[in-house]
């Protein structure tokens, strides 16, 4: 049978099409990887910069706070809600107002109301966040920043460990060993002259509770900070008006304590809102560009400052009971590191046999 050129022309290229068609069905799905090989160098070093920017903030926070000194820890607080919700309104107006990408929205906050479940989230994580910051705030008042950061290096295994008891998680025997020796550093601090670290355990199951209602909160985080400012900030005004906050700063002024005048403290005390927010917009900015093992590495880095403060910028007391607590601590973040390590070690040859 004799078939015209352009016929024959045809049906080779409808045969082409639909063999490169199979090809590309065929062809396995590109595997989101969490190794290093896989983040861009220019995103990697713009990660890393975010990261190590945010956790220096985060250790340089105790300087700050000490400015604060004539204040008290409560209405540090107090503050600190206030000017972080008048900020974070400022920004979701910015970035509705100019539409920019990454930044908190007024449709965003709108589709929040929509779930009285999501609602109910939100308010539990104001709730905590509030109770962290009191801890961290009141750590800091009482000249016990070595507490403040206990509570911080053990805060990644206390998220751990309430991924086992509440989300089903399973973990390393090196992560159960990180564990018991923090566990017995603890206990060993419980025999020094400060007792056991009460407001650094505040603070680390506090957040470790705050990490876990915020995994099932569908929203970007300046959004759900927004909401637990927002619920937090009838109080927080309530508080400031009727209990002396703002009309206290100047009689609380003491000459021989006192370095800044009234007006001066209350620009400090407004400073707080950039304080808060910004360590956190860094942190999440790190996490979109760098794998989580090395972000989880990088969060020790925070509390470091923070311990190296209380004792050579402080000059807080430090025993040996004390001493031997914390190292052992540091010990159990070493096993808890290793452990995380042997994790991704193993997700990743999984990755890799899946995908070959």
């Amino acid at each position: 049978m004799f078939i015209q050129p352009e016929a024959l022309r045809l049906r080779r290229l409808i045969r082409f099409s639909v063999c490169k068609r199979a090809k590309l069905l065929q062809r396995p799905e590109p595997q989101i990887s969490n190794s290093y090989a896989a983040v861009k160098p220019v995103s990697f070093q713009r990660g890393i910069a975010f990261a190590l920017s945010a956790q220096i903030l985060w250790g340089l926070f105790p300087i700050y706070l000490k400015l604060l000194r004539p204040t008290p820890a409560v209405d540090i607080v107090a503050y600190r809600i206030v000017w972080s919700f008048v900020l974070l309104i400022l920004l979701t107006w910015v970035g509705s107002q100019f539409r920019l990408t990454g930044w908190p929205r007024w449709g965003e906050l709108a589709e929040q109301f929509r779930s009285s479940k999501t609602l109910g989230q939100l308010l539990a994580a104001s709730v905590l966040i509030g109770v962290n910051w009191i801890g961290f705030v009141l750590a800091i008042s009482l000249d016990r920043t070595i507490d403040a950061s206990i509570g911080y290096y053990i805060c990644p295994q206390v998220v751990v460990l309430l991924g086992v008891l509440f989300k089903g998680e399973r973990l390393s025997p090196m992560q159960w060993i990180a564990f018991a020796v923090t566990s017995m550093g603890v206990l060993v601090m419980a025999g020094s002259e400060s007792g056991i670290p009460w407001l650094g355990l505040t603070v680390a199951f506090s957040f470790g509770f705050y990490a876990l209602t915020k995994k099932y909160i569908a929203c970007q985080a300046t959004t759900s900070l927004t909401f637990e400012t927002g619920f937090l900030i009838l109080p927080a005004v309530g508080f400031l008006l009727f209990g002396g906050g703002w009309f206290s700063t100047e009689s609380a002024l003491e000459p021989e304590t006192s370095w800044v005048s009234p007006f001066g403290l209350q620009l400090l005390l407004a400073f707080s809102g950039i304080a808060t927010v910004l360590p956190l917009v860094l942190y999440v900015s790190s996490v979109k560009y760098l794998p989580l093992s090395l972000v989880g590495v990088l969060q020790f880095l925070g509390p470091t400052i923070q311990f190296g403060l209380s004792v050579f910028v402080f000059d807080e007391p430090l025993d040996w009971p004390r001493l031997a607590g914390i190292l052992l601590i540091w010990g159990g973040v070493l096993f808890f590191l290793r452990g995380a390590r042997q994790a991704n070690s193993a997700n990743r040859l999984a990755d890799a046999q899946l995908s070959s």
